[in-house]
């Protein structure tokens, strides 16, 4: 794979981008790998897309080949829902997947202490953090840069309320 056209086409806020597993983008015959895009588009629509690749015939002799008929579909927007200024509410962290660090809205009825409990998918904790949360909107900052790739659930409580989510964390 030497590129995928018509990524720049697509109105986005964070531009469109693809990498591949594996990392070199070489594909032998018989093999079995993926190109993963990515972005955030603006605008719903259908964007013609053009796989361009090195086909080779042997270790010397290759051919430029475009494919086309391709496309990125944006059907609907996918977002972080608001969250409840009326009662006890907790965001979808974002962004998410997370690479690095990702934010979490916390809102409190009245002021009190919030717990993070972060779980990795088989239910071991592996993260405890408590802040002293005020009334309304609170943002909590979590460090997931030591993280290893995968899906962790987390809890945040206060007092007599909490509320569990999901969290992605990819490598990039």
């Amino acid at each position: 794979l030497t590129g995928v056209m018509g990524l720049d086409d697509i109105p986005a806020s964070v531009p469109f981008t693809y990498n591949c597993n594996p990392s070199s983008c070489s594909f032998e015959a018989d093999s079995v790998g993926c190109v993963k895009i990515q972005g955030t588009p603006t605008e719903l629509g259908i964007y013609p897309l053009t796989i361009k690749a090195k086909v080779y015939i042997s270790s010397l002799i290759f051919l430029n080949v475009d494919f086309s008929g391709y496309h990125l579909e944006v059907k609907d927007f996918t977002g972080i829902s608001s969250i409840s200024k009326n009662k006890f509410d907790v965001s979808q962290n974002a962004p998410n997947p997370v690479y690095s660090s990702t934010s979490i809205l916390v809102n409190l009825v009245t002021p009190g202490t919030i717990n993070l409990k972060v779980f990795n998918a088989i239910g071991n904790q592996i993260l405890y953090t408590s802040i002293s949360g005020k009334h309304g909107i609170n943002t909590i900052t979590l460090d997931a840069s030591k993280f290893s790739p995968g899906i962790y659930f987390y809890t945040v409580a206060a007092g007599d309320n909490s509320i569990t989510k999901t969290l992605v964390v990819e490598n990039r």
